[in-house]
């Protein structure tokens, strides 16, 4: 009989929970199967809570580069701007001393000047320019005035001449189709366009301005000008710059100076001659084609059909001229009421006035421009005897070969600039 093993005492609860389950569990002889675990989505034990911590710090690393990378975008943008800046305020050619005449006319904005002078290369930024005015409260403290300026000068030089209200030089414009006395018929509050009233504009005295427009000038291009006759047909249109202590014959020789140029560039004198005429009666027919139809305020595309009726509108003098009929152009017998303040009509009698007398009127009625000059020097190769200038305006013109043709074209396109005189 073998011995009966004593039976082990239950255990006690208290000691079970001190003890390690490898003290509380023989190890058993042989392997014990084992059941196959449930898998879990959750790898880690029932309450334990998930372990963030390494990736919420590659979250910031991340985000700390990120605003880092924009201060280091931003302070270069900063630095490459003040450069910019600095550099836009420097002279556009520290060696370039060409004089640079600018006028600052009354309420011109400081963007526009600012503009003008980047586009004549005198400055290098606009912008820089601005921004440098605003931040020193000089956008608004533009002075009328006319300012020499050089390209060698600095941007913030300029801007102090500009603010200082500089008067190295006078302005003088002479419009084309302007006449040289003041029409004694001009109404109130109409702008005088006339060659003296240019003059007075530039602040000269009624005293100077008539010594200047009868004293003699030394030019090639009074040559043919009979004795006697003022000088209505050649002073070009243009703006001229003078010294600010000269005085009106300075302009005045300048703007003959032009006139001789436009003269000189078209071969104006053998083109006149082609047609029967001396340089003073080609400038006469040029002055009428001028006040008939000016071409200089419209654009490009217009301009040049405008030019193409100028050139119609002297092969109609010319073919008046070569069959004995008078001009008839309203504009001669306008010119001349203006110099006496009589009543504009066709009946006034005026030598000036080509609907009474044939053949061209003694002298120039206005100054006649570029194109005017090139349209009584080439006229058209078309055979009309009529036109009118149309309601509509913008260079419109109508021709008729006929007078039947021609009241036609009153009818249709000229009810109220035909009955205007």
């Amino acid at each position: 009989m073998r011995p009966v093993a004593p039976r082990p005492s239950p255990p006690n609860p208290a000691s079970v929970q001190q003890q390690s389950p490898a003290q509380s569990q023989p190890a058993p002889l042989q392997p014990q199967p084992t059941m196959p675990s449930t898998p879990t989505l959750n790898p880690q034990p029932q309450g334990q809570p998930t372990d963030t911590k390494p990736l919420s710090l590659v979250k910031k690393r991340r985000w700390i580069w990120w605003v880092v990378g924009v201060i280091v975008f931003l302070l270069a943008v900063l630095v490459a701007g003040y450069f910019w800046y600095q550099n836009a305020l420097t002279p556009v050619n520290a060696g370039d001393k060409t004089v640079q005449q600018v006028q600052i006319n009354e309420g011109a904005s400081f963007s526009f000047v600012s503009g003008r002078l980047e586009e004549r290369k005198l400055i290098r930024s606009s912008l820089a320019l601005q921004i440098y005015a605003y931040l020193h409260n000089e956008a608004g403290n533009l002075k009328q005035g006319s300012c020499n300026l050089m390209p060698s000068e600095s941007a913030t030089e300029i801007l102090g001449k500009l603010t200082s209200g500089c008067h190295d030089f006078r302005s003088v414009t002479f419009y084309p189709g302007a006449t040289i006395e003041k029409s004694k018929n001009l109404k109130d509050g109409e702008k005088d366009f006339s060659v003296r009233g240019s003059l007075e504009a530039a602040g000269f005295s009624d005293t100077d301005i008539t010594a200047a427009l009868t004293a003699k000038y030394d030019s090639p291009l009074l040559v043919g000008k009979p004795a006697g006759t003022s000088l209505e047909g050649y002073i070009y249109g243009d703006t001229y710059y003078i010294n600010a202590d000269s005085g009106p014959q300075e302009a005045i020789k300048d703007a003959l100076g032009e006139m001789e140029k436009a003269v000189e560039k078209d071969n104006l004198v053998a083109a006149y001659k082609a047609h029967g005429l001396t340089l003073y009666q080609g400038l006469t027919l040029a002055s009428i084609i001028q006040r008939e139809l000016s071409c200089d305020n419209l654009d490009n595309a217009k301009r040049a059909s405008c030019y193409e009726n100028q050139q119609k509108v002297a092969q109609v003098f010319y073919s008046r001229l070569a069959q004995g009929m008078e001009l008839g152009s309203d504009v001669t017998f306008i010119y001349a009421a203006d110099l006496t303040g009589e009543t504009p009509t066709p009946n006034l009698d005026s030598p000036y006035n080509t609907r009474r007398y044939p053949g061209l009127p003694p002298g120039p009625i206005a100054s006649p421009s570029e194109y005017a000059l090139k349209a009584a020097a080439d006229p058209a190769p078309t055979d009309y005897l009529y036109f009118i200038a149309g309601d509509e305006g913008g260079g419109a013109m109508y021709f008729a070969r006929t007078n039947a043709e021609h009241e036609q074209n009153i009818k249709d396109h000229c009810q109220v600039l035909c009955g205007a005189v």
